[in-house]
Formats: C-alpha cells, structure tokens, sequence
C-alpha cells in the first residue's frame, strides 16, 4: 500500500480547487508497511502521529548546506539502500 501522487502534484493544485490544504487519511494499518517521512522544524522528531511505530525520515529544517530541505535517515544504509531501490541493489 502506498500514497498515490493527486494529478497536477498534489497539495499545489489542491487548495485552488477547495480553497483549503488537502486533508490526508489513513489508518494505524498504513504506518506499520509504509516509510513515515516526518516534516517537523524543531531540535527533535516529537510525537509521532497515532499509530506510526517510528519514524523513517525527519525533515528538521527549511534550509541547510544542501540545495532544498535538511532530512535525517532513521536507521542503518543497508535499509536506506534497500529502500531507495526497491529491495534489488
């Protein structure tokens, strides 16, 4: 199970449509089989929302010493490998 991408990209073409963000939902279910990509601007991960046992990535910052967003793997290169390519590196 995975996250399907809403035509025109998601979220930017959202709110022109409804005039609000787009309101993702899910169960306890998806976060057990499905990398949580956290996006929180703070010295820590926090919280994780209900029912996601850990998270994978952390977006810790806006900015940083590379183009675009700060991220943080939770976790060993092996699985970060074998995430990236599917599970056939």
């Amino acid at each position: 199970m995975g996250i399907t991408r809403l035509p025109g990209g998601g979220r930017s073409s959202t709110r022109p449509r409804t005039g609000g963000p787009p309101a993702p939902g899910t169960n306890s279910e998806f976060w057990a089989n499905s990398p949580l990509w956290l996006a929180r601007y703070a010295s820590a991960p926090g919280t994780l929302p209900a029912g996601a046992p850990t998270w994978s990535f952390w977006q810790y910052s806006s900015s940083g010493p590379f183009a675009g967003d700060s991220n943080q793997w939770h976790g060993a290169w092996d699985r970060l490998k074998a995430l990236a390519c599917d599970g056939t590196c």
